[in-house]
């Protein structure tokens, strides 16, 4: 879980950069990490921004990366949850 918070914090700092590139990176391994672990949406979401990067929406890009942070945030959370630790 730790590899899946550090993957969303880059995709984040990527983001803001405005570095695609590494955004896409970031946002490729995030999509495996989340396939892996069982997390659909997360995975869904993060096919929406790889979708988003390839076609330069920038407009439909920033709504679907919030998404991601929302989502990533929120399935991360309900993990820890469960095991007993705290965001």
């Amino acid at each position: 879980m730790r590899d899946l918070a550090l993957r969303l914090e880059q995709v984040q700092t990527s983001y803001l950069a405005d570095q695609m590139d590494e955004m896409r990176k970031n946002t490729r391994l995030l999509l495996a990490i989340a396939d892996q672990v069982g997390l659909d949406t997360l995975t869904m979401v993060a096919d929406d921004v790889l979708s988003c990067i390839a076609t330069g929406d920038q407009v439909a890009l920033a709504a679907t990366q919030m998404r991601l942070m929302r989502s990533g945030k929120s399935s991360l959370s309900e993990i820890w949850d469960l095991q007993g630790m705290s965001l």
